[in-house]
């Protein structure tokens, strides 16, 4: 009688996955660019794992590229990290302005556009609120790298955190010919005040907006502060498996897949939402 162990099993069924991704063309990631990660940071496990870190917001970014017409505009990647989303929107918008104030992310951000010759993308090292000042960069978890909060001088701050230079996102964008299509703001609790700093430019071009929550009383706030300026519209992204029909129409390749679709967003519950997208004009979803 032969015995196989647990190691010859996974053996055999990693090869039988890569037949049957090779068989079926299922991409096993979406990447199409060339990124330097860490190994000691959230987003970096996600792109070395999934090729692809919140991949189902890029796919409804892409999506609404088409539907809102906003393609020939510029995207604001404010919290811009090592580049995840902005290397990905370059190939979707004319231009990509990534706003990163922490050194050493922002050192990796610029090595991943020089890297992959992207020619439409911006990197600022500016942090983004309501008024000019000085805050500190400080980490909000030892092993995330990515997590990390901006925080005015004046109390609870250490004088070796490292300081950052906080604009107005008005007094940098506003007088620039390029129109604002889409505007991504993962800025750790800072978020009212990144969109207060841009509401001249928010005014103006009615982008699409999307924000993350991690809890209810913080998503309440921004959605507060966006309804003053003409957003009444929330939605979130909903993920399920690929239905019968689908994989009738694509053959067995679907069964790999999962359709994201946007839902209009219920009451705010106190969970983290990665990401809530508010527009000014209903959406046909």
């Amino acid at each position: 009688m032969n015995i196989y162990s647990l190691s010859y099993a996974k053996y055999f069924l990693e090869r039988a996955l890569v037949f049957i991704f090779r068989r079926f063309q299922v991409p096993i990631c979406d990447r199409q660019d060339r990124v330097f990660v860490s190994t000691n940071d959230k987003i970096s496990a996600q792109i070395m794992v999934k090729g692809l870190y919140e991949r189902e917001f890029l796919f409804c970014v892409c999506s609404l590229a088409d539907k809102l017409e906003f393609r020939s505009k510029v995207a604001l990647d404010v919290g811009a990290n090592i580049g995840n989303h902005s290397l990905f929107m370059s190939r979707y918008f004319d231009s990509v302005i990534a706003f990163e104030p922490c050194s050493y992310l922002n050192m990796v951000l610029r090595a991943n556009v020089l890297r992959n010759k992207i020619n439409n993308v911006e990197v600022s090292s500016y942090g983004l609120g309501d008024s000019k000042g000085v805050a500190g960069v400080v980490e909000q978890a030892s092993d995330n790298i990515g997590m990390v909060e901006l925080k005015r001088f004046g109390g609870g701050i250490s004088n070796d955190t490292e300081r950052v230079q906080v604009e107005k996102g008005d007094e940098l964008l506003f007088d620039r010919y390029e129109k604002i299509g889409f505007i991504k703001i993962d800025a750790e609790g800072m978020e009212v005040s990144v969109i207060q700093g841009l509401q001249k430019c928010i005014l103006r071009d009615r982008p699409l907006i999307a924000f993350e929550s991690r809890r209810a009383k913080e998503g309440g706030d921004v959605i507060s502060v966006l309804q003053k300026l003409g957003y009444f519209n929330y939605y979130e992204v909903s993920a399920s498996r690929i239905g019968l029909r689908d994989i009738f129409e694509s053959g067995l390749v679907a069964i790999f897949r999962k359709k994201y679709v946007l839902q209009r967003l219920g009451e705010l519950q106190d969970s983290h939402y990665p990401s809530i997208f508010a527009t000014c004009d209903e959406l046909d979803v």
